[in-house]
């Protein structure tokens, strides 16, 4: 949030009292349950970026397109070759390095990786077992693993190579190791940057940035081809910002442990998100909203800031907050979510609750956050976090009164994608035209981005 509320004007909107067009009345008549939303391939996301980026006159950088990110897929692709090589019919040790990495003894385990598997249930099992019983750790009879043993000598590996090789069923052995091979070579023509990886691309490329600059980046989960969970960030000059928040388990999120000091959402157990689909949908229309107009909406509708909070156990952390725009809201799959942003922004100290059939959630007031955040600053002797928050409190009245009146006017629009059940089909509509536009085969050409420091792998 910039100080100067009013420099720019509010955000061009058309009229929510128009009908709706054609294309949206008529989606809106398909049941549901064949008009979900589409699932944005990776490979897709060039199309569709080039599109945001000539439209709007806005950079989004897709993970991995930069010189950084070219020698994280380079490394990548070497890791998985390494892989590949070891279950090579040339490799001496073929069938010791697969038994190794697919015995599952008598455990039976539904995996990725479970039709390359030796296991309870395979036909080969009983064979294999009885083949390489001297080789397996007996010791623990709880493990129905049935692990090698620890430290098996040189000479044992090359002869439990030799054992397999000679076995009746050794072809079905060939049949699962070659599978496991393919599978390895189209992951490798899809492997992109991992999330642990993510943190140095998104530094490279914010090095290059100019004061008031703000770009986009696209997360597609160490994938250039196929679809997965996607998720968005924006970087600037001095604040790398996650404008939406997904609970997905740690491995398929960008974290505070693969980008430590990101400014992210004030979580609070409702996610914007609803369906299983749309996250690459929501993730670019978050971007083109909050970038487009010189990133209007970035400055002057969303509010970013430190804040001290007190954790379970009176321990004291540090922490960063996005409050979203109202406009970026008519795309939520939520009105239990909206209607806890609209209430987050109470001109109160307290906690407010959602009720709903379902369960009640609660969150805090920014104005009960930013209170107890500068009394804790105050008593840690932090200056800055305390003027910081001072700033956006005083600010607040004309910031709520600003952002209230901008959300009634989106809310109207999500509103009119209600179909007949309730159920709000919004985002599920412009993921479809995000499907029309992927598959477009006309060539689009980007402006002139306005970042040139981050150099891409042409």
């Amino acid at each position: 949030m910039t100080s100067s509320h009013d420099k720019k004007g509010p955000p061009d909107t058309k009229s929510v009292s128009k009908p709706l067009s054609t294309s949206r009345a008529s989606f809106l008549e398909i049941p549901s349950f064949y008009a979900g939303s589409y699932s944005v391939r990776a490979d897709e996301l060039v199309n569709l970026v080039a599109h945001f980026n000539k439209k709007h006159a806005i950079k989004i950088f897709i993970n991995g397109e930069t010189i950084k990110g070219q020698e994280f897929i380079k490394t990548n692709v070497k890791t998985i070759q390494d892989k590949i090589n070891e279950y090579a019919e040339t490799n001496k040790l073929r069938y010791a390095n697969y038994l190794k990495r697919f015995w599952l003894g008598d455990l039976q385990m539904v995996s990725k990786t479970a039709s390359f598997e030796i296991n309870k249930i395979s036909p080969e099992y009983l064979i294999v077992k009885q083949a390489i019983s001297k080789f397996l750790d007996n010791t623990n009879a709880v493990d129905a693993s049935l692990p090698f043993r620890k430290n098996l000598s040189t000479s044992e590996i090359e002869e439990l190579n030799t054992i397999i090789s000679q076995l009746t069923c050794v072809k079905e052995i060939d049949n699962k190791i070659n599978r496991y091979i393919d599978h390895l070579r189209n992951e490798q023509k899809d492997c992109c940057i991992l999330g642990e990886q993510v943190a140095n691309e998104v530094y490279f490329i914010q090095k290059s940035l100019q004061e008031n600059e703000a770009v986009g980046y696209m997360f597609t989960n160490n994938h250039r081809l196929d679809r997965d969970h996607f998720e968005a960030l924006i970087i600037t000059k001095n604040q790398i910002i996650k404008p939406v928040f997904w609970d997905m388990g740690m491995f398929k999120i960008v974290n505070n442990d693969t980008l430590p000091h990101a400014t992210t959402p004030y979580v609070s157990g409702i996610l914007a998100q609803a369906d299983g689909s749309a996250c690459a949908t929501l993730s670019l229309l978050y971007l083109k909203e909050l970038l487009k107009n010189n990133h209007q909406q970035l400055d002057e509708y969303c509010l970013e800031f430190p804040y001290y909070k007190k954790g379970t156990f009176g321990e004291i952390e540090l922490k960063q907050c996005f409050f979203p725009s109202p406009h970026v809201l008519r795309y939520s799959q939520s009105k239990r979510f909206n209607t806890l942003m609209e209430q987050m922004l109470k001109d109160a100290d307290e906690i407010v609750i959602h009720k709903s059939e379902d369960e009640d959630v609660s969150a805090e007031t920014i104005k009960k956050l930013l209170t107890e955040s500068m009394a804790i600053a105050k008593e840690e002797k932090n200056d800055k976090v305390y003027e910081e928050n001072k700033k956006i409190l005083d600010a607040l009245p004309t910031f709520r009164e600003k952002w209230h009146k901008e959300y009634n006017s989106a809310d109207m629009k999500r509103k009119q994608m209600d179909d007949v059940s309730g159920l709000n089909r919004y985002l599920a509509y412009r993921s479809k035209k995000m499907e029309t536009l992927a598959k477009s085969k006309t060539e689009v050409k980007t402006k002139e981005p306005p970042n040139k420091g981050a150099q891409v792998k042409k």
